[in-house]
């Protein structure tokens, strides 16, 4: 059977490296066969392909009763926060897979890790469709272009952190419709832009598509069962931690020293300062580059004025990438300082690290030209004569010193009353179709021209594999697949219409068609296969941290829109109230009536903003579907929550058919990997099974300190009162427990020696068959795992409790169903 029909979950890039001699070194024999070995160990199948000399390909996938296991044991985990999403669907098996292989409660495989240094990736196989060849044409899939605008798909193989881009791309796209139609009657009923009847519709329009954006997410959420997911990430962390730091006697007690979160926030605050000095560098270059474009383009005069005006757009635009390749380089490792330990928690960290330099790039210098340049560019006029003299005097004998002092008199020099117009329009057409070549079109022609110019490295594959392994192959080298990429385009054009949409009213409609194509862009990007490592499936519950930011550019907008409305309305002739005089605004391009009626608009706009936003969000959290209340019941209560739904999860879930997989053993799979003539492995030799004699491990070998605290805990909770437990050693010499009964409960006899009960007595009993249970045909759970001499501790529960009257109830569960 090929490779693609076994269906593996993830392929592993494992370093191999070779010698001078094209040798493969012993290390990396016994590498790869520890890492091998390790998997089986632990429940997973594997099999070894060649990607390269230096690299090899391990498919692995979770073996039947080991998937079933940490299944039920996430479901149960999300049934305590009201998770109601089954564990049924592709996406959910490789987070569940994923997160058991990469965890420090699973095997803590991590790429590029002290321990696991020669693994490189963990590329999740989403399908084995998606790897098959196909031209660009059949991957739009023109023939059937609305099939794409239904997520079902995206849930099902990619989770619900990428469908919820799609879905909200897919909401916006549908909101601007209203908006675009009021803009373009504007646009033609007034003749030219600022429009202050449209600033306020796009206000209250802004405001809208926020609330009804909060009440589609909620729902969407509801509707895939996800509702609270951020709730387990986060709780998962912190068990986890707990874990690590196991205590016998829990206490209540906390030094600032063990104060994780407030270390964490002061670690986020060191980064404050971090961000402004890249913000200041920033702010500097953007400022410069616009003082000498105004020089070059309306104060110089001099030969070849057309192509040295170009010089500050080429500076700011090679600067800009190296500084944000640098600055993001500063993220990652504040990142990784702050230990955050989930991935709710670093997604919001570093989106909001970054939208900071994106918030920056995109709307400083529409700013400048609203706020600097337009109201402030007359009094450069008066001062062109003193312009020349401290240019000459800079210049001194330079040979073309008299080509840079050419510049425009007095009489000539003009505002240029359109600039704020055109920059405006460069960022919803050029800036966006710039992006749509950088995104799409240019990595296809980089893959094209690498594929051609690359040698090849001769692998013999087996006919049936070859086509799917060489696009798996391919895969390798391209960028992983970023959602929050894609939510960054589209929150800044967001951005853009809220804050300046005003200066282009028919901007909405240019967004729409731009929309529809980079949806239809980026469904190709996803599910081709052949453009970008798929992601690991994320579950999310909201499209935090970015509606945040959807809320602090609306509050923006509310401000910025109507103040820049005010200022150009009157186009290029504006009504000038202000005093004459050099540094008076009688000569600016801003136009104010009446500095009453400012502020009056200005104060007014931003409490309608809020008042609107209040209203929308009490109206809309009143119509919520059925399973919203559902879910919402027991909303407060974690405690009965589990109650509740831990009577629903009682092995349900059937265990899958492994089929060929379960007929792969380390021994094969070293031998069948030696076959290949140009692959070099360790010859296959007999595993050391740690704590346990079964065929397949669950597990790792557990602490014995933890499983005498988990046998003093079972033997504690079946004690009577009086008794007590001690601590004594068998004849191995080992550490054992056994209980000491003062015979309180018999009546007085004569003094006899104490009675020793030792923990074989009450561990492992017998197995009981209540009379009530009927027989099922799904295999349960506790029956699949095998019969070990102690409970492996990757397998153990995960779902602490603070309390111990809980912790004793789920030890009679458990000895009760072992």
């Amino acid at each position: 059977m090929s490779i693609q029909d076994l269906k593996p979950d993830f392929v592993l890039l494992v370093h191999y490296e070779i010698d001078n001699n094209n040798k493969v070194l012993e290390q990396s024999k016994l590498d790869l066969k520890h890492l091998i070995s390790t998997l089986h160990h632990n429940g997973f199948s594997t099999q070894i392909r060649e990607l390269s000399q230096l690299e090899v390909l391990v498919f692995v996938k979770l073996l039947g009763y080991k998937y079933t296991e940490q299944a039920e044991k996430d479901l149960i985990q999300n049934y305590e926060f009201g998770v109601t999403a089954h564990p049924d669907s592709r996406a959910e098996r490789l987070r569940i897979v994923y997160n058991f292989l990469t965890s420090k409660q699973g095997l803590d495989i991590k790429p590029k890790s002290s321990n696991w240094i020669y693994v490189k990736l963990i590329v999740p196989i989403n399908s084995d469709k998606f790897y098959l060849d196909s031209s660009i044409i059949e991957d739009l899939n023109l023939n059937n272009p609305l099939k794409e605008f239904n997520t079902n798909y995206i849930v099902e193989h990619f989770g619900q952190s990428t469908a919820f881009y799609f879905e909200f791309l897919k909401t916006y796209t549908v909101a601007l419709v209203p908006l675009a139609v009021v803009g373009l009657i504007s646009y033609f009923k007034r003749g030219h832009s600022y429009s202050l009847a449209y600033s306020f519709v796009s206000g209250i329009w802004s405001v809208l598509f926020l609330t009804f954006w909060k009440r589609r997410e909620s729902y969407l959420a509801n509707a895939w069962g996800v509702q609270n997911s951020h709730l387990v990430d986060q709780y998962a962390g912190e068990l986890s931690a707990i874990n690590d730091k196991y205590e016998e006697h829990s206490t209540y007690y906390h030094s600032i020293k063990e104060n994780q979160a407030f270390k964490r926030f002061l670690k986020q605050v060191a980064f404050v300062p971090v961000a402004l000095s890249y913000t200041a560098i920033l702010v500097a270059v953007q400022l410069s580059c616009f003082v000498l474009e105004i020089f070059l383009t309306e104060i110089y005069d001099g030969p070849l004025k057309s192509m040295v005006s170009l010089i500050p757009t080429i500076a700011i635009s090679v600067f800009v990438p190296v500084f944000t390749i640098l600055y993001n380089f500063a993220i990652e490792k504040a990142v990784n300082w702050e230990g955050l330990d989930n991935y709710y928690s670093e997604t919001k960290s570093s989106v909001i690290k970054s939208f900071v330099l994106s918030f920056m790039t995109s709307y400083v210098p529409l700013f400048i030209t609203s706020f600097i340049y337009l109201p402030f560019a007359h009094l450069i006029q008066p001062h062109l004569g003193n312009i020349r003299t401290y240019l000459a005097e800079a210049l001194g004998n330079f040979s073309y010193a008299s080509y840079l002092l050419k510049l425009k008199s007095q009489e000539e020099f003009v505002i240029n009353q359109a600039r704020l117009d055109k920059q405006y329009r460069y960022f919803i057409i050029t800036n966006q179709v710039i992006q749509i070549f950088l995104k799409y079109i240019l990595p296809v022609v980089i893959r094209l021209a690498t594929s051609k110019t690359k040698k090849n490295y001769k692998i013999k594959d087996k006919p049936s594999e070859s086509q799917w392994l060489n696009n798996i192959r391919k895969l390798m080298a391209f960028p992983v697949y970023n959602v929050h990429d894609d939510f960054r385009g589209v929150i800044l054009q967001f951005g853009y219409l809220t804050l300046f949409g005003p200066v282009w009213s028919l901007a909405p409609i240019v967004c729409i068609i731009f929309n529809i194509i980079t949806y239809k862009l980026d469904y190709m990007k996803l599910t081709g296969g052949k453009y970008f490592q798929p992601s690991v499936p994320n579950r999310i519950d909201s499209i935090y941290p970015w509606d945040n930011i959807l809320f602090f550019l609306t509050w923006c907008g509310s401000v910025v829109g109507p103040i820049v409305t005010l200022f150009y309305r009157h186009g290029t002739k504006p009504v000038k109230v202000y005093g004459e005089g050099e540094f008076g605004l009688d000569k600016a391009s801003t136009n104010l009536d009446s500095p009453f009626y400012f502020v009056l608009i200005l104060f007014a706009s931003e409490h309608i903003f809020f008042g609107l936003y209040f209203l929308f969000g009490t109206i809309s959290s009143l119509f919520k579907t059925e399973a919203e209340w559902k879910n919402d019941f027991l909303d407060n209560d974690i405690k009965l929550r589990h109650d509740y739904y831990t009577e629903k999860v009682k092995s349900t879930i059937p265990v899958p058919d492994d089929g060929e997989w379960s007929k792969f053993d380390i021994k094969n799979v070293l031998m069948d990997a030696s076959h290949h003539p140009d692959l070099e492995v360790a010859k296959p030799t007999e595993p050391e099974v740690i704590g346990s004699s079964s065929q397949h491990l669950t597990g790792v070998q557990k602490n014995p300190s933890a499983d005498l605290n988990a046998k003093r805990a079972s033997l504690e909770a079946i004690k009577d009162p009086t008794d007590k437990v001690i601590e004594t050693k068998d004849k191995d010499g080992k550490t054992v427990l056994s209980t000491i009964d003062d015979n309180h409960h018999f009546k007085p006899e004569p003094v006899k020696t104490p009675v020793v009960k030792s923990t074989v007595d009450v561990v492992e009993p017998k197995e009981e068959v209540d009379d009530d249970d009927e027989p099922v045909e799904e295999v349960p759970i506790r029956s699949t795992t095998r019969e070990t001499s102690e409970p492996p501790s990757v397998s153990s529960d995960t779902s602490n409790s603070s309390s111990s009257n809980k912790a004793k109830t789920k030890i009679k569960k458990f000895f009760k169903k072992t």
